[in-house]
């Protein structure tokens, strides 16, 4: 990058950052990076990080050359995760944790994971190392997540919620304003799908993983419902209020609203769709706008909502993201450590958003002037985050949620009533916590 679109090139990362020095701790982070002393020469940790694209793993390697600098001695070795899935991912790093395997000493790790690894054991808890004071400046629904009985897990950095970006100038031209209800969604849809032919109304994701139930949530918690009873437990996945989310969901597919094969179409496919020009609503997370900006057609013609609401209920976004942990059997746990903390800093976010697509998780840097003159819109991303709701936390949600996907499928492409899926899904999660 240039200095004359207001980032920082490599170089001038490298040399600004190395003025930290040894013995200085960042202030602004609440986090202590003070270098090693010399005797952690000789040290080698083994990173396995996120491998979505090469400006995403370049920004990533760029934090670890910069951390080596300021610890001489320390080498850092990039591993990169599977590439297939968030699911082939996950497996991956049960298979090394459930081994006790000290292979791995850092990995970036799903929002959702943590409630898994912590009641195995399986990671380091931070609380000495990432107070309170210091997580105050991070994402807070990101922050519960990664907070597991009493004690936090994981050190956010890439901010991911769910949002409803749409064409700014299509929406203008047809006097319209941005669908507040998922009605109105709909609605428009119909209408916007017959004038635009070629486009498709609205991209989503439904196909089955993480991603299907994200986006069911976020139709669920905005009329009133859950999977989890928040203070007893209990499964509430078949009610009312969930019953008319999945009856919306599936109207949106029947009327030709969400694009064709919605249930097996991968999330960056339709992505694509919408920052290609050849869609007008898309619910997406935080990277889909500045990869919508990376198309010259679409600069400055697209806008960013809340996703919609039913009548009588609050907008609810789903809080994704990824952050640093530290496997409990790392035989550099010190080392490990203090590299997850430098990784999660000011200075290692604020690196990666001016060279990735991908916004921070650290709050502050999504209003850093930088940062604002390459995405506007990144302020409103954060703000919206303040609102999202995690995920329910237990051990057990891979089981239940896998189970809740093939139910909600079932319902979307007609083999079985919205209210039989949610019926049968209750029952078959109810078992699940019942062999517990």
């Amino acid at each position: 990058m240039s200095k004359g679109n207001g980032s920082l090139s490599r170089r001038d990362f490298l040399g600004t950052s190395a003025k930290v020095g040894a013995g200085v701790a960042l202030a602004s982070t609440g986090l202590d990076l003070t270098a090693f002393k010399t005797d952690a020469a000789g040290v080698t940790l083994n990173y396995m990080g996120l491998n979505n694209n090469p400006p995403f793993v370049h920004g990533q390697q760029d934090c670890i050359a910069q951390f080596m600098k300021i610890n001489p001695g320390v080498t850092v070795k990039f591993i990169p995760s599977p590439v297939t899935s968030a699911d082939s991912y996950h497996n991956k790093l049960v298979t090394v944790l459930a081994a006790h395997d000290s292979s791995i000493d850092v990995f970036d790790s799903d929002v959702i994971w943590q409630a898994q690894w912590a009641p195995a054991g399986w990671a380091a808890p931070l609380d000495k190392v990432f107070p309170a004071s210091a997580q105050k400046n991070y994402a807070p629904g990101m922050i519960a997540s990664d907070t597991v009985n009493g004690h936090i897990y994981g050190i956010p950095w890439l901010l991911d919620t769910g949002h409803l970006f749409y064409r700014k100038d299509i929406l203008d031209a047809n006097g319209l304003k941005p669908a507040t209800t998922w009605q109105e969604l709909h609605d428009q849809g119909v209408m916007l799908g017959k004038k635009y032919p070629k486009m498709v109304p609205f991209v989503a994701c439904y196909q089955s993983g993480q991603q299907l139930i994200c986006n069911f949530m976020e139709y669920s918690w905005s009329n009133g419902g859950d999977f989890l009873d928040p203070k007893t437990g209990a499964v509430i996945f078949n009610s009312p209020q969930n019953l008319q989310a999945l009856e919306m969901m599936v109207s949106l597919v029947k009327d030709k609203v969400v694009q064709p094969g919605i249930v097996s179409m991968l999330l960056d496919t339709g992505r694509v769709i919408f920052t290609s020009g050849n869609a007008i609503y898309h619910r997406n997370w935080n990277y889909a706008y500045g990869t919508s900006q990376a198309n010259p057609k679409l600069v400055g013609k697209i806008g960013v909502a809340t996703t919609p609401h039913f009548p009588g209920h609050a907008s609810a976004t789903c809080a994704g993201g990824w952050q640093y942990v530290v496997n409990q059997y790392s035989h550099n746990l010190d080392a490990a450590t203090k590299f997850a903390l430098w990784m999660g800093s000011a200075q290692g976010q604020l690196f990666k958003t001016l060279h990735t697509p991908w916004s921070p998780a650290y709050m502050p840097t999504n209003t850093d002037p930088q940062v604002l003159k390459k995405y506007p819109s990144y302020n409103i991303l954060a703000q919206q985050a303040l609102t999202e709701r995690a995920r329910p936390k237990t051990p057990f949600w891979t089981n239940m949620s896998t189970i809740a996907e093939a139910e909600i499928t079932n319902a979307l492409i007609g083999k079985k009533t919205a209210q039989q899926a949610l019926k049968d899904a209750n029952g078959k999660i109810e078992a699940i916590l019942a062999g517990a």
